[in-house]
């Protein structure tokens, strides 16, 4: 017994200091000084613009991930942060982004939402890439996207956004907005590699018991539902009782990073990643190989079939799928499962894989690794292109 844990300890000491070799030393995160320099300074003043903020009447936007948990109780799931609200989110080297939420707490113009603005539309659903939280107005996916199309393009994306909140746009806009919209409407969703979430069984509960945070009517006259917006309150007020917004307490995000730094060196991530043999994926493989459809039954599924049993044939659903920026070949088998779904429900699937070129640092911001405006805009294009594309070849 003595001699095999010696062996176990002879070989776990050297793989343990590799990981934390790799782990500090991760190039990709700082691809260049200039990156890392822009990165530092910016640490230092986001706790000061943040409070300057504050001073000035705005607060911090509302992830629906974060406070989803404390609604649960008052039988709603948030679609977005707090309505009218003067708000600041992130800032990516761009400085602080600060903006007025529209009439469902959602980061967009509110006259997009105006009744004669709905008879023709896009829809974005995502995280914060989808998003663009940390980027000026005029520099969003969405906003190159609507001046490209010529057609009211709307956000219902948020920061941490996963498949849950997915389908509880889905289930709480744009299933009943197509029921009462007949005109065009095109709904794009977008998944990054870290959709690829667990079940929860707590939150599928919730998606099923949450009320409308909207009130529909049948001239396209769109108001939030006031026991919602009350419900939503509450669950702010709970969760900020709580502890509040992480990622903006300094000594609660150093928790979080260490916590995460340990749970990346034990299962020896760097490790693996840099030696191309991600365990996930390789199970994942093993599975496919095998003709083990493991994916029909996760999150990320259902919420594929439920975007298609919302269109219902009337509406146009689109999939695309981002890949983490330093391992596209690494996390190319959950595009590759979303890919396979799509087909299955009849939806187009955009391979932004094979059309953007994840290796130019000039589409990223110089920090954290979401798109500069330069990325949106080229995004944007292709998703645009490809919709424009499949349109044509239907109507020949």
């Amino acid at each position: 017994m003595k001699n095999f844990l010696l062996f176990i300890c002879s070989i776990s000491f050297p793989l343990l200091v590799f990981e934390i070799f790799i782990s500090i030393n991760e190039l990709d995160k700082f691809p260049s000084k200039e990156h890392k320099k822009v990165f530092k300074t910016d640490r230092i003043e986001d706790k000061k613009l943040g409070e300057i903020a504050k001073s000035e009447g705005f607060e911090p936007y509302y992830f629906p991930d974060e406070v989803s948990a404390y609604a649960s109780k008052y039988n709603i799931y948030p679609i977005g942060s707090l309505p009218y609200k003067n708000a600041f989110s992130c800032n990516e080297g761009y400085g602080l982004i600060k903006y007025k939420t529209d009439r469902f707490g959602l980061r967009n113009n509110d006259n997009n939402w105006e009744s004669e603005k709905l008879q023709s539309l896009n829809l974005f659903i995502g995280d914060s890439f989808i998003a663009s939280e940390c980027v000026e107005e005029e520099k969003r996916l969405t906003n190159y996207y609507q001046s490209l199309s010529g057609i009211n393009t709307i956000n219902l994306s948020s920061g941490s956004n996963s498949p849950y909140e997915y389908m509880a746009l889905i289930k709480h806009i744009v299933k009943p907005l197509n029921n009462i919209n007949k005109s065009k409407m095109n709904v794009i969703v977008v998944y990054y590699d870290n959709d690829n979430v667990h079940e929860k069984i707590n939150s599928n509960n919730q998606l099923i018991k949450s009320s409308s945070p909207i009130n529909f009517s049948s001239n396209l006259n769109l108001r939030i539902n006031s026991n919602y917006l009350k419900a939503l309150k509450n669950a702010i007020k709970d969760f900020e009782d709580t502890g509040g917004l992480e990622r903006y307490n300094e000594k609660a995000q150093i928790r979080k990073k260490v916590k995460k730094f340990l749970i990346k060196t034990l299962k020896l991530k760097a490790t693996r990643l840099y030696l191309g043999i991600p365990l996930k994926s390789s199970l994942q493989h093993i599975a496919s190989k095998l003709s083990i459809d493991y994916f029909k039954d996760t999150v990320t599924a259902r919420s594929i079939e439920k975007l298609s049993l919302a269109c219902n044939n009337q509406c146009k659903p689109y999939i695309a799928y981002i890949p983490q920026r330093s391992n596209t070949r690494l996390t190319r088998n959950y595009g590759d499962n979303i890919k396979k779904i799509s087909k299955k429900y009849g939806i187009q699937f955009i391979n932004l894989i094979e059309e953007f070129d994840f290796t130019n640092l000039d589409y990223y911001s110089p920090r954290e690794g979401h798109f500069s405006p330069l990325g949106n805009k080229e995004v944007a294009k292709i998703i645009f292109n490809a919709i424009q594309k499949k349109t044509l070849e239907e109507n020949k």
